[in-house]
Parts: structure tokens; sequence; C-alpha cells
């Protein structure tokens, strides 16, 4: 068996191996079948353009020629109008320089136009041009058709239809072309015949405007299979011009010439009885498309080259964790395996073992969640997050997302019978309001044992509104425990820091609502139409903020409630009422002094009565205030704060003793095992036992790392006797034992 495990490496792929092959199956085996598609379609789509384009030359020659002949044919039509061009005038010695006039505007018409002869029947054997009259003699004598006789000629000019005729000899390369078209009387009786000349220069322009480059040659053939006019290779003028050639020729799709491929396109015979040819060499043709093709090819090959590198580094890049995982499984097992070699699946088996064996953790750290997130949002409301950054740090910690731009407190009151702790109604609410979900709001809840209150945060949406939020939980919470309880809320803010402002304001609403005895929902902005107090009109909303912005020692909504209090106060009308206003607010700051027992505060307000105007007494009350919130901030003076730390205090120097129990703490500082059960957990975040648990795991591993004592010495005065169970439960805790931690932490 040993032999054969020797002989598997050699086809055994590692790790980064199996990373690289992944992505090449990805990505570069459906790049090169999309490529292959890509360039065949490229290829067929080019070469569709290419006979397109051809096609398309033709027909803009044809459109181009016929065009130009139409236009003679206009001009022929006016003739017969033009009293200068008729017989009579023309023989005229007089006139006729009238009629050689127009014959030359007609001339300058025309832009495949050399010149331009009429033939009167009544006088066959001679021209009028805008030279004056020839004789056919002289007229075949310049047109080199001296071939032709003059009767043959002259019979052919007389024709009914327009038509193109060619007075060249047929061994001649060159063509004299003759456009002829009948001249007709009002009566609609041929008298005649307009014989445009063409020029060659012209028609030759149009045949190399209409070419496609120099791999193709174009043809113009009238119905008796002539070529009239040609561009492009002269073998290919040779072998066209046997009339049998060519009219197979425009039969076919391909021809074979002098061993050469030519593709043919043609358009069928006009109007005009025109034919148009084009030959194509493709070889010649497809040059461009073959370049196009070659650089196809070079550019799918440098993606290739390109993609292949990528792969490479994404591959390494992504094998990178179970690299790390490689090395860490490597510190924790005795299994000699080189570095890369790991398989998935044994990466796999020792994950699911380490998880498997940490469930319980994972499980707990679960379960600590929500009460971490009590903590965030009682800090929150406390004034005790003063950045923005922070504020997001702790809140993303504890999955805490508050919907919209706008945030405020809602507070409901605990003091109540039948929601104190020990109540089933109390356990339902708390359970209920951990996070609440409505259209356009998010919430989360904390209980602020000090103030026996349930304070709730809200985020919501503008268009969702905080009373419609606000009804919808007080509904929600009848349903669910069956009391109608008061529920007040505060002040909106836009931004989350600002949001124990709310808090405060919520807190005096609530106040309010219990000492007036009034509605169940009380928002803090609708305090407004106050009594007023022996005349004066003093604001109970802004006493009641000022005193609970105190209790919470915020400076900053102290202040802020102070000046709003002052200027209420300068609107009393006579001097004697601002007096009796400012004494009122001295009176509220006295009480919260004395009740906190702020000595310094006293010695201030004392001093601070023999005051002239609110005004100059302001910055006293400020003073007052800044000295009690740094009071409150220093030595917090609220039973809550006190018993936490004189509790944790406790418990934390008598860890190990063996008599440590809930029952043990209630006897300790009388108070009820529920409510330290209770209390424990909201502070730490965990359980009375799993805080002892916790707090001797971490003495235990301080110990392991800061001194060499026996392990066992070190478990039995945490608490522990049962050594051998503990140290189980210490490795299925922390994933080594406690050996193993000693050497890796001390290392």
């Amino acid at each position: 068996m040993k032999l054969k495990l020797k002989k598997l490496p050699l086809f055994r792929m590692t790790g980064l191996t199996r990373s690289i092959l992944s992505y090449l199956v990805v990505f570069l085996f459906p790049f090169l079948i999309v490529s292959g598609i890509w360039f065949k379609t490229s290829k067929d789509s080019i070469n569709q353009q290419v006979t397109l384009s051809a096609r398309n030359h033709l027909l803009q020659l044809q459109s181009a020629f016929e065009n130009n002949l139409m236009q003679l044919n206009d001009l022929s039509h006016q003739i017969p109008f033009d009293n200068k061009l008729s017989l009579a005038q023309t023989n005229h010695a007089y006139y006729a320089t009238e009629g050689q006039q127009s014959l030359k505007k007609s001339r300058l018409a025309g832009s495949i136009v050399a010149d331009v002869f009429l033939l009167y029947y009544d006088k066959p054997e001679a021209l009028f041009s805008a030279d004056g009259w020839l004789s056919l003699d002289v007229f075949l004598k310049e047109a080199k058709a001296e071939s032709f006789a003059k009767n043959q000629v002259a019979e052919l000019f007389q024709t009914k239809v327009p038509k193109l005729v060619n007075l060249a000899s047929k061994t001649a390369i060159s063509k004299r072309l003759y456009y002829l078209v009948p001249l007709q009387n009002q009566d609609q009786v041929a008298y005649g015949t307009a014989i445009y000349a063409i020029k060659d220069s012209s028609i030759q322009q149009l045949l190399d405007q209409s070419t496609f480059g120099e791999e193709s040659s174009n043809f113009i053939v009238n119905k008796q299979n002539e070529v009239l006019f040609h561009t492009g290779k002269k073998e290919l003028l040779t072998y066209l011009k046997e009339k049998e050639q060519l009219q197979q020729v425009t039969k076919k799709t391909h021809v074979k010439i002098e061993q050469q491929d030519y593709q043919i396109q043609a358009l069928d015979k006009s109007s005009f009885d025109l034919a148009y040819i084009s030959l194509v060499d493709p070889n010649n043709a497809l040059d461009s498309v073959n370049q196009v093709q070659r650089n196809l090819l070079y550019f799918i090959g440098f993606i290739l080259i390109i993609g292949a590198m990528v792969v490479y580094v994404l591959g390494r890049r992504s094998y990178q964790p179970m690299r790390q995982l490689e090395k860490l499984i490597a510190n924790y097992t005795t299994q000699e395996v080189k570095e890369g070699e790991y398989a998935p699946s044994f990466v796999h088996e020792r994950i699911e073992q380490f998880l498997d064996e940490n469930k319980a953790l994972h499980q707990e750290i679960k379960r600590q969640t929500p009460h971490a997130r009590e903590q965030v949002l009682r800090k929150l409301i406390g004034d005790r997050i003063k950045t923005q950054a922070q504020l997001q740090l702790l809140l993303d910690s504890v999955h805490v997302k508050l919907t919209g731009q706008h945030f405020f407190v809602m507070t409901i009151s605990t003091k109540e019978n039948t929601l104190n702790e020990f109540s089933t109604e109390h356990d339902l609410l708390i359970e209920y309001l951990q996070t609440v979900k409505g259209k356009g709001y998010t919430a989360y809840a904390t209980e602020i044992l000090s103030t026996q209150v349930i304070a709730i945060l809200v985020g919501y949406e503008e268009i969702t509104g905080a009373k419609r939020i606000a009804e919808a939980f007080h509904h929600e919470i009848f349903d669910l425990v069956g009391l109608q309880l008061t529920i007040a809320i505060g002040d909106p803010v836009d931004n989350l820091i600002e949001i124990n402002r709310s808090f405060i304001e919520a807190l005096a609403a609530l106040e309010y609502a219990y000492s007036q005895k009034s509605q169940k929902i009380i928002f803090y902005d609708a305090l407004k139409d106050e009594t007023k107090k022996a005349g004066i009109h003093y604001p109970d909303s802004e006493e009641m903020k000022l005193v609970q912005s105190l209790t919470q020692g915020d400076y900053a909504v102290a202040t802020e409630t102070i000046h709003a209090l002052i200027e209420v106060g300068v609107k009393q009308g006579s001097p004697n009422a601002q007096k009796m206003f400012g004494f009122y607010l001295l009176n509220t700051l006295t009480k919260f002094a004395s009740k906190i027992d702020s000595h310094d505060a006293l010695m201030v307000a004392e001093k601070a009565t023999d005051f002239h105007s609110l005004y100059d007494l302001e910055p006293n009350l400020l003073q007052i205030a800044q000295l009690l919130c740094a009071l409150v901030q220093e030595k917090p003076q609220n039973k809550e704060s006190q018993l936490k730390q004189e509790l944790f205090d406790f418990i934390n120097k008598n860890y190990a003793a063996s008599q440590l129990s809930l029952e043990w703490l209630a006897e300790e500082f009388d108070m009820s095992v529920s409510y330290l059960s209770r209390f424990i957990k909201k502070e730490s975040g965990l359980t009375f036992s799993k805080y002892i648990q916790e707090l001797r795991l971490n003495k235990i591993k301080q110990a392991l790392v800061e001194t060499n004592r026996p392990i066992k010495d070190i478990i039995r005065d945490a608490g522990y006797y049962d050594v051998s169970n503990y140290t189980r439960k210490f490795r299925t805790i922390v994933g080594v034992t406690p050996g193993q931690y000693r050497t890796l932490h001390q290392n």
C-alpha cells in the first residue's frame, strides 16, 4: 500500500493546480467557443458585405448613367417647342445662328454630352449642329466612322425610340457612342432625331466611381450583347467581346478566365435595354477580409495569453485563503504533508471538525448579540458616543440598521404594577421590542432599570410620520399584553448621534403624562399649551426637559433648555414677573443640586439670587448646570450604576469561591434573585452562570500565559476541582488543550 502511495503524487494535482484549472474551465474554454463562433460569424458577414458592396456599386452605376440619359430625353422633348430649331429657321441665313446658340445651351445642359446634332427627315443628307450645317460625309469623317455607309447611317439615325448606337468598327478598341432621341411635333409625328455624342471621359468617370477597387471590372452591355463601356482588366474585355461568352456570363455567379476565378454580379436589362455586369477577383477583393481575419486571430490569441495570465493570478489569489488554512492546520496536526498538497476534502474535514467542536461557542455568540445591542443603544441614548465613525462601527457590530433619515425615541414606564420586572407581560413586551420592523420604519428597544422605563429608538422615512408609528405600537402592545400603556414621544432629530435630545424629551413627556394623568400617547412637541403657575407662564415641558437633561448629565441639552426658558421669561411682561420667573428657574436647579449633594452648585445659586434681569441670571444658571452635569458624569448618582460597580467588583473578587451563586449575591446585596439575574444579563450580555464561566476561563488563560505554574493548580484555583473534566471542556471551548494554549501564546 505504501508503494502505491508513493506513485500517486505523479498524477495528483495540488490545490493551486485545481484552483487554476477551475478558472480555465470557467473562463478560457467558454471564451474559445464564443471566439470560434464570433470568428466564423465575422467571416461570413464580411464575405456577404463584399458581395453586397459589389452589387451596390453596380446599382449606383446604373442609376447615374440612366439618369443622365433621362435628362437627355427631357432636353429632346423641349426642342420641338423651340422655334429657333425648326427646319425653316435653321435654313434661314440670319436666324440659323440663333438655332446654333440653342444647341450650345443643350450641349452644356448634358453632363455626358460632347456635342448635339439634329437630323430632319425632310433633309436627311445633312445634320444641324452648334457650328451650323454639315453633311453626313463630314460627320462620319469627324466621328472616324468611315466604315459606315452614308445611307446606312441616315437610316440608323431615323429611329422611333431612344437608343444608343456605336459607330466604331468592330475591331476598334474605343467606342463612338451616340444617343438618339426622336423629335415629335404637336401631333406626335416624328419629324427628326436629336443625336447626342457621348463623352467617353464622363462615362469612364462613372465607371471608375462604381468599381469595387482595382480587383473588379464593370461593363455596360446593350441588348445586342455588345460591350458599350467598360473599366478594369483588358483580358476580361477580350473574353467578353464574344457575344456567346457574354450571354453565358450573365447566367452564372462565378466564371474562370485564364485560370483565374471571378465572382459575377449582373443587373438585368433596364428600360434602356442596357445590362450592367461586374466581375470581381475574389482573391484580391478579400485581401482586406483576410487581413481583418488575421487581426481577429491575433486579437483572440492576445486575449488568450492575457486570459491565461489573469487565470494564473486569480488562481493563486483565490488559493491564498486555502494556503492560510493549510498553514493553520499544519500547526495543529502531526500528519506530515508537503505544503500545497492538502486535498480540499482534508481541509474541509478539519474545518468541519473545528466547527463542530466550537458549535457551542458560536451559539453563545449568537445569543449574546441582543444583549450587546442593548449596551450600544444605551450608550447612544445616554450621549456616550461622540463621533459618527464610532457610532456606525458599533451599530454594524450589533446588526442595527435603522430605516430612513429621521429618528426619535419613545418611552414606556415599567412603574405600573402590571408591568414590573417579575410579570409575564414584561417578558413578552421586552421580547417583542427587541427589533420591530414596519412599513417605512425600524425600531430597537432597551430597558433602563435606573429610570424604570423602556426606551424605543425609531428610525423612519419622513412620509411615514411619528404619529402613525406611535399609534401602531400602542395597538400592537395592547394586542400582545392586553395593557393600555402610556407612550411618550420625543421630538425627531435628523442626526442619530443627537438622539439623546429626543430621549430626554420623551422622559419629560412621560413625567408630564403621569403628573397630569393625561392621554395614553403624548408628544413632547404637543406640550405647548400648559397652564400658568401663579399668573406666570412657566412651561412644564421645558422644566421637565431641563431636569431630565441634568439627570442624564447632558450639558448641551441643559444649556439649550435654559436659554429657551430665559427667552420665555423675558416675554412675561413686568420686571416683577420676570424676577419671579428667574427665582423659579433658580429654585429648579437648587432642588436638583440638593438631591445630588452638589455644594459648589448651591454656593453659586446662593450668590445668584441678587440678579437684576433674566439675562443677568443666565450665566449663573449655566454655571450651575455645568457643575451639576460634571458631577453626574463623574459620579453616577443612580442606583443602577452603583449596583453595577459594586456587584461586579464583588464577583471579580470572589469568582473562585465555591459558594458563589445568585442566592449568595441576593443575600449580600439584599435583592431578589430574579432581579439580580436580569440585571447581570442586561449589563454583561450573559447569564450569571455563563458570566462566571467566561470570567474563570479568562483568569485561567491569563495564568497559563503569564506564569509557569502547573496547569492543574491553575484550574483548581479558578474554582474547578475536576481537572480532567475541565480540560476537555477547555478544549471544546478554545479549540486546543490548556497545554497547547500555553505553548502557542507563550511562544
